[in-house]
């Protein structure tokens, strides 16, 4: 995977259909999410996420969509 400072909007959607293929929890689906939000947001507090790169999140909110019905 790319180093965190190559780490670009191309790899952001990668892990997101990663993380959204793998029925399963386990640590590829886990660091995929981990690398994925580092990307996207600046920080999160409870229920409110302070995003960093809207095109990602707006793909990231339609797989959500798509994936899980919400």
């Amino acid at each position: 995977m790319a180093k965190p400072n190559d780490y670009g909007c191309s790899d952001a959607i990668k892990d997101i259909n990663t993380f959204f293929e793998i029925k399963e929890i386990n640590m590829e689906k886990m660091e995929a999410l981990d690398r994925m939000l580092d990307h996207m947001t600046k920080g999160s507090t409870l229920g409110h996420h302070n995003i960093s790169c809207q095109p990602c999140w707006d793909y990231y909110t339609e797989m959500k969509r798509k994936k899980c019905g919400g």
